[in-house]
């Protein structure tokens, strides 16, 4: 960050944030980003692939596999951190198996055949 602009747009509510980048040719000038700054203290987080969480209900979930059956957990997402997402529930532990793939068209109680995947992740409990 080489400049934070204290004095914001009141219709846009937007303030300008200057950054230095090493050069993408991607990049134009005036191109606009979106850009989500943590606004809170570091919590600890169960962190799974954000590939895994859908919307269901209005609410965020999560599909597991327990003795091959699909099961829907309903989660809290408090942040991201690259291709993971760092959730809040009681009922994931570091370890356990969840759906990433062709979770958008499952349901509770099917049967689920799993298959290893390339660059696994596995659940893992860390700060964010």
């Amino acid at each position: 960050v080489r400049v934070l602009v204290p004095q914001g747009n009141t219709l846009s509510r937007t303030f300008p944030v200057k950054i230095d980048l090493n050069y993408n040719q991607s990049l134009l000038g005036g191109m606009d980003a979106a850009v989500s700054l943590p606004t809170g203290d570091r919590q600890a987080a169960l962190m799974i692939p954000r590939d895994a969480v859908i919307k269901r209900e209005g609410r965020y979930a999560v599909f597991t596999v327990s003795d091959g059956k699909a099961a829907m957990v309903f989660v809290d997402v408090i942040g991201y951190s690259g291709i993971n997402a760092g959730i809040k529930t009681d009922r994931l532990k570091p370890g356990d198996l969840v759906i990433t793939r062709g979770n958008e068209n499952i349901a509770p109680g099917r049967d689920v055949k799993v298959a290893p995947a390339v660059g696994a992740v596995d659940a893992s409990s860390r700060r964010m």
